[in-house]
């Protein structure tokens, strides 16, 4: 009788074991959410325009990096895959740096195969046309040449092209690359 008892016992243990580990699974099923294609396009959309809306900010104030990938001179090839360290333009207050580097085997005006324009930015001339594209021009005063610098960054992105062109020479440079808010208190800008 004891054996029978003992067995009912474990018998229920088991089979109440069982059901609440069904119940957790069951429980777990409901706490994942599935987004429908809709819902992922509006929660994007939603995280696009924060970005958008944090970059914005990062302009009037003065403060953005634009991390360069690709360069375009008139007439010539478009150079892709180029290392965003040595290849941006940064805004920080009322300095600026343009900067290119290519791997071509030529020292370049920077010795490293391309220029640098750094200097002091005058006023910053910032539009937003019909569709919310951001448009923003600069002129950088450097000690070893000028650049004129205009910026396009399409509604809620923040990849943006920028047409550089320096006074040291007649042509003009399109860079492409993403712009984000980046203020740094330890790069010194020689103006």
């Amino acid at each position: 009788m004891k054996k029978l008892m003992v067995m009912i016992i474990a018998l229920m243990a088991v089979c109440g074991y069982s059901s609440t580990d069904a119940a957790a699974q069951n429980d777990a099923k409901k706490a994942t959410v599935q987004l429908t294609k809709e819902q992922k396009q509006q929660f994007k959309a939603y995280v696009d325009s924060v970005r958008f809306n944090k970059l914005i900010g990062a302009i009037n104030d003065r403060h953005f990096l634009m991390q360069v990938d690709g360069v375009y001179f008139g007439g010539g090839p478009t150079e892709y895959g180029l290392s965003t360290a040595t290849n941006f333009i940064l805004l920080q207050n009322d300095g600026a740096i343009v900067q290119t580097a290519f791997n071509n085997g030529s020292l370049g005006f920077n010795g490293m195969g391309g220029f640098t324009c750094s200097g002091r930015v005058g006023d910053i001339d910032v539009e937003v046309d019909k569709k919310g594209n951001v448009h923003l021009r600069f002129h950088i005063m450097g000690s070893y040449g000028n650049a004129d610098v205009q910026i396009s960054i399409p509604h809620n992105s923040d990849n943006a092209t920028a047409y550089v062109s320096p006074t040291f020479s007649s042509g003009q440079m399109t860079m492409y690359g993403e712009i984000i808010p980046f203020k740094d208190p330890s790069i010194h800008i020689d103006k």
